[in-house]
């Protein structure tokens, strides 16, 4: 996606949002990410999008229908008649994405994932997400993981922000230490 469609996808959201702010839930926001990760994984269904040769309300109609199956109840028909008239229905999955996106920010939620070095209980991974929360975010949309690699402990990665508390990384530090004072490798 251009910087020109990715500015535009995000005014088009930003506008969606401002309107249904509100009413819009963090359960509809999961069912828009599952409609476009559905969406995106057909490729076949986003190159229609872009096909003018269409009726505009003929792939409006399609949409709404699509994004019923995933029961999302907001209203989305004004945007998807606003893409059609002008154009820009090919940019509706990057509404979408900008949507999701600006949801979580404005609600401080982020996505995180959990790296242990050993399989976790139920407890353990509640009490690393509010750690994980505590560090990063307001509700941190956890993912987790399991790297033998750590040897011992937990790293915790958010966006472009990790923490990390593992013997892994403490061998590394003293790595790094040996290094700097034996002069080399």
């Amino acid at each position: 996606m251009t910087h020109r469609n990715s500015s535009l996808a995000s005014k088009y959201a930003q506008a969606l949002l401002n309107s249904i702010f509100k009413s819009i839930t963090y359960e509809q926001i999961g069912q828009i990410k599952n409609a476009l990760e559905v969406l995106r994984s057909r490729k076949k269904a986003l190159s229609f999008l872009a096909l003018s040769h269409y009726n505009s309300q003929d792939l409006q109609n399609v949409l709404i229908a699509f994004l019923g199956k995933f029961k999302i109840d907001i209203n989305i028909a004004p945007l998807v008649a606003t893409l059609a008239k002008h154009k820009r229905l090919s940019l509706f999955p990057d509404v979408l994405d900008a949507l999701i996106t600006l949801y979580k920010q404005k609600h401080n939620i982020c996505s995180c994932t959990i790296i242990s070095a050993h399989i976790l209980t139920h407890e353990q991974k509640e009490r690393l997400t509010r750690l994980a929360e505590r560090l990063f975010c307001r509700h941190a949309e956890v993912r987790f993981l399991v790297d033998e690699g750590l040897i011992a402990g937990i790293k915790i990665e958010s966006n472009n922000r990790v923490w990390e508390y593992s013997v892994a990384k403490q061998l590394r530090a003293i790595h790094s230490v040996l290094k700097e004072v034996c002069g080399g490798n």
